[in-house]
């Protein structure tokens, strides 16, 4: 199932909801807090799997001094937008039945009904 949502008609992209909405969520959840906790523990580096999660090696670099926050966010935005189209190519390439839904209709969904 995919989540279709669109604003003035026009459907949106994954590429615009993680450009406007995905980095100010983690963060809005502690992801900053959560990456200084992991550097603080000294046994992990930026080059390990966890660590280069989108959002994450980011962080991990701001954080080590290597660019500011505005630079940390472009590039943060700019790994969630390569991910999402990788994410949407593979969806297109692959024979699923998709099933489209407005977030008007899953917000009122009873999932106990699915």
């Amino acid at each position: 199932m995919l989540l279709r949502c669109e604003k003035d008609g026009m459907p949106l992209t994954a590429g615009f909801f993680s450009r406007l909405f995905l980095l100010e969520a983690m963060v809005d959840a502690g992801l900053v807090a959560e990456v200084e906790a992991l550097i603080a523990r000294g046994d992990l580096h930026r080059e390990l799997p966890a660590m280069r999660a989108v959002g994450y090696r980011q962080i991990w670099d701001y954080l080590g001094g290597e660019y500011d926050w505005a630079e940390a966010r472009r590039r943060a935005v700019a790994a969630t937008r390569q991910l999402a189209k990788r994410q949407m190519t593979w969806l297109v390439c692959v024979s699923i039945s998709t099933s489209y839904v407005t977030p008007e209709a899953l917000r009122s969904a009873n999932p106990t009904t699915w």
